[in-house]
């Protein structure tokens, strides 16, 4: 399952993904697969799909983020649907997804390429762009009762099942000291994606890294920033390198 995360850090808010997808079951999609570009799937009929790479499990909502894991067509269409509405905190995700998930699921389950059991293990994770609106969301579908929606203070991760607690751990460490210890937004960047990173290992993650970050520069005023890239190469860039090639992107 697709190593992503969002956390809150004062007045940063950060989201960051891998582009491994599945669509497990599925005769439109492999079971699983990552790209570094927007990958074209083949499908029975003649037709095919363009999985963009661009913002490929993340998205930008309203000033926040949220990245998705499991299913990709049902993460995808939920993000859009968040992305749209503008979902600011964890009471407007569950207020959005309680009016929407239903109607979407449906139209999942009518598409005759889908399997309609997979299209229920989708997990969503949120990050608002300010920390009083209670933190990380977390949104965990079931089959009979929707989305299920918590919070928790600061972070929120999805790990695949191979990786172990003692690389968790490590992990979780080496992110919370090289923030501790940042100087600048690429300082975060870096620190991001060498967490995706650390799951590497997994078959059902990817060496790539999606990356968005959101912070407060005044009482009302925010800058975000998207980045991609490999987890390797990312490391060895320097700040400027960074700022030059992230995507500046309207808060």
């Amino acid at each position: 399952m697709t190593t992503c995360f969002v956390t809150q850090l004062g007045p940063i808010c950060m989201a960051a993904a891998d582009t491994r997808f599945s669509a497990e079951g599925s005769s439109a999609f492999p079971a699983s697969a990552w790209d570094s570009s927007d990958l074209q799937v083949s499908v029975s009929g003649g037709n095919s799909y363009i999985l963009p790479y661009r913002l490929r499990k993340i998205r930008k909502l309203y000033r926040g983020w949220a990245v998705t894991a499991g299913c990709f067509v049902t993460g995808d269409r939920m993000l859009a649907v968040l992305d749209r509405e503008g979902a600011d905190s964890a009471e407007h995700a569950v207020r959005i997804l309680d009016r929407s998930a239903g109607r979407e699921l449906a139209a999942l389950e009518a598409m005759p390429d889908i399997n309609g059991s997979e299209i229920y293990r989708s997990r969503l994770l949120g990050v608002p762009a300010t920390s009083g609106r209670t933190g990380v969301w977390i949104a965990d579908l079931d089959q009979s009762t929707g989305y299920n929606v918590s919070t928790a203070s600061q972070i929120a991760i999805n790990w695949p099942l191979t990786i172990s607690t003692p690389e968790k751990d490590a992990a979780i460490a080496a992110f919370d000291a090289a923030c501790s210890s940042a100087l600048g937004i690429p300082d975060f960047v870096r620190a991001a994606a060498a967490m995706i990173g650390a799951a590497r290992s997994a078959p059902d993650s990817s060496p790539v890294a999606q990356i968005g970050v959101t912070w407060q520069v005044g009482p009302s005023e925010f800058e975000a920033r998207y980045f991609h890239g490999h987890v390797d190469e990312i490391a060895a860039m320097t700040s400027d390198d960074i700022v030059s090639r992230w995507e500046v992107l309207t808060p």
